[in-house]
């Protein structure tokens, strides 16, 4: 599965109408609230039995780095052991040296996402 945690419901919302688009044999895509990863254990349980199911994680907060600081660092170093490409995002419109360097992607590809995500809406 595509995981997207944000802390923008508008986005949220906008790629609950997106998946909805998506053909049927799509692979999964869910988002969810950042906001519900701020507590430890809550990260924990995340990493424990979200995360292995994951093909590709988005995190994308407004604050940046500073907001959520343990959860871009936990996640960032998780999804480099398992593989799973890693995309740590701004809630703003240009990239962030102090996210990107966290990303496990390659730099045109976490642009475009960012893109996507900075024109929003339900085509992007």
């Amino acid at each position: 599965m595509f995981l997207i945690l944000t802390t923008a419901d508008t986005e949220i919302q906008a790629l609950a109408a997106a998946v909805r688009q998506l053909p049927d044999d799509f692979v999964p895509v869910r988002a969810r609230n950042a906001n519900e990863l701020h507590a430890a254990a809550a990260l924990d349980r995340f990493i424990a039995e979200d995360l292995p199911r994951v093909r590709a994680l988005v995190v994308r907060v407004l604050g940046g780095r500073p907001y959520f600081a343990d959860g871009f660092e936990r996640l960032a170093r998780e999804c480099r052991t398992r593989g799973v490409p890693f995309f740590a995002l701004p809630g703003e419109q240009a990239l962030d040296p102090e996210l990107t360097a966290l990303c496990h992607a390659p730099l045109p590809l976490v642009t475009q996402v960012l893109e996507y995500f900075t024109q929003g809406g339900v085509p992007n």
